[in-house]
């Protein structure tokens, strides 16, 4: 069962945000997805953001994830990675961040993330998602571009979707996403006369 996607045309929505989409961004899109989904059903009202940072010259220096509650966000966390590694922050200058929601540019639980993007050195920013909460939506893209870092969004835009989606749900409409599952027979039975078990659904509602 395919869950819905509730954003309507990313692509056009921000296409006059976004610069070109290279070949290798899916590819570490990817693995921001990867991190993120280690944080879904732990991050609160936060969503489960995931980060990747890659060097220059392509190669995977860190990685992050929303942690316990929503903090620290992701890229808060792929950045602290960094820092305890030898090179740190010298190898990400002109480097890339894969981020699966756009970078929060306002201060609430954490400082702004894309101020510590962009203070890391970062050349490049690539956005699976704008963020709808009304405190970012295209501010924290905003100031990466005027820090001259080139941004791309739309990458992994389903994927992302998929994964975001009951943040995404409630922030759009003020409630929160969940699925009811009843079952019964057509005499509003859930159980024979000897009282032992029997499915009810089909093997694809099981799965679902």
């Amino acid at each position: 069962m395919s869950k819905k996607n509730l954003v309507t045309d990313p692509t056009a929505a921000q296409a006059p945000r976004s610069g070109a989409v290279l070949s290798d961004d899916s590819r570490w899109m990817r693995v921001a997805l990867a991190a993120g989904r280690r944080a879904e059903g732990r991050t609160g009202s936060n969503p489960p953001v995931g980060c990747a940072l890659v060097s220059a010259d392509s190669v995977l220096l860190s990685e992050g994830h929303t942690g316990r509650g929503g903090v620290p966000h992701a890229e808060a966390a792929a950045l602290d990675n960094l820092r305890q590694r030898d090179g740190g922050f010298q190898r990400l200058a002109g480097g890339t961040a894969f981020v699966t929601l756009e970078p929060c540019a306002h201060h609430g639980k954490t400082p702004p993330c894309i101020n510590a993007l962009v203070d890391a050195g970062i050349a490049r920013l690539v956005v699976a998602l704008q963020d709808p909460d009304h405190r970012v939506d295209g501010s924290g893209l905003a100031a990466a571009i005027a820090a001259g870092i080139a941004v791309t969004t739309g990458v992994c835009t389903t994927e992302a979707n998929d994964q975001l989606l009951p943040f995404i749900y409630r922030v759009q409409n003020n409630k929160p996403f969940c699925s009811l599952k009843v079952a019964s027979s057509l005499d509003g039975r859930i159980a024979l006369s000897d009282k032992k078990k029997r499915w009810l659904t089909g093997p694809a509602m099981r799965r679902y």
